[in-house]
């Protein structure tokens, strides 16, 4: 009686290398760290309406400018708005430009440097002197005049933001796609008559994800960082889509009289770059744990 072969899917290796990976991810105190960050973070913004008795635009009047206390951990507004309930709304506006920035970021990067890498050559080349000419213009500068130009929307904002930072992707995945293109694997796809799509999409790209998830998790933090430098420059979003750049921004003229307003902003701004970064570092050792031994 014959003996059915042992299933070496690409499926069955993946699951089982996310399951070292999760492991190894585990192991590590800075992925613990920045999780727990990361994860304080997202709990107290998405469930703000829960961690507040105040909303973000209700004025306390008997507590105008007033330093953080037990009924304002964060103090007020010189307009009697509760700095707790501003910073969790508007770390929800903050978070949102960053994931979807990055997705963004990602997605054409990812596309770009699969079409560059796979079919190298003429398409290489003119994809990378894209790349190389978007790196080396002020794209914070450019951005801030397409802003002016366009409107501060939401929307115009991510979008800026993410068609600013599909250069490191691109490279990435391309860098990836170089190696993994002349693997056996996709020579043995090529032999069955997969087509280009097919190979990038199906074969190439589930190999690669990691690195890219890693640099997306990373532009997260950056973007938030973009974000809020815009806004302190007084070219970010408008209420009433306030972000935490917002209010740092209408801080500036209480830096000495109420440091409070500055200082928490500043605060939630700081755990969302530290912890995106650290993710990002932990996430990648985990990938690779020939670069760490």
């Amino acid at each position: 009686m014959s003996v059915a072969p042992a299933d070496t899917s690409p499926e069955r290796v993946s699951l089982l290398a996310s399951h070292r990976t999760a492991a190894r991810f585990l192991k590590n105190p800075s992925g613990l760290i920045s999780g727990v960050l990361l994860l304080i973070v997202i709990v107290l913004s998405v469930g703000a309406p829960l961690f507040t008795h105040l909303g973000p635009n209700t004025p306390d009047l008997s507590a105008l400018l007033a330093p953080p206390s037990a009924a304002h951990p964060f103090g007020t507004s010189p307009l009697g708005m509760d700095l707790f309930s501003q910073v969790l709304y508007a770390g929800r506006i903050s978070l949102a430009i960053g994931a979807i920035s990055a997705i963004i970021a990602g997605v054409i990067g990812a596309l770009l440097g699969l079409i560059a890498g796979y079919y190298g050559g003429v398409v290489d080349t003119v994809i990378m002197r894209l790349v190389d000419t978007a790196l080396s213009v002020p794209l914070l500068l450019i951005i801030l005049v397409l802003v002016v130009m366009l409107g501060s929307s939401l929307s115009v904002v991510i979008g800026l933001i993410g068609l600013s930072g599909w250069m490191y992707p691109a490279r990435i995945v391309r860098s990836q796609t170089l190696l993994e293109k002349e693997l056996p694997y996709v020579e043995a796809a090529r032999a069955i008559g997969c087509g280009g799509l097919t190979i990038m999409w199906r074969h190439i790209f589930p190999n690669i994800i990691g690195s890219l998830i890693v640099n997306v998790t990373i532009f997260v933090g950056q973007a938030v960082l973009m974000e809020s430098a815009m806004s302190f420059l007084g070219a970010g979003l408008e209420p009433p889509n306030v972000s935490l750049g917002y209010l740092l921004n209408q801080s500036q003229s209480y830096l000495s009289s109420a440091p409070w307003l500055s200082i928490f902003p500043g605060l939630f701004i700081f755990l969302i770059v530290v912890g995106t970064n650290m993710f990002g570092d932990a996430l990648r050792d985990a990938l690779n744990p020939e670069i760490t031994g």
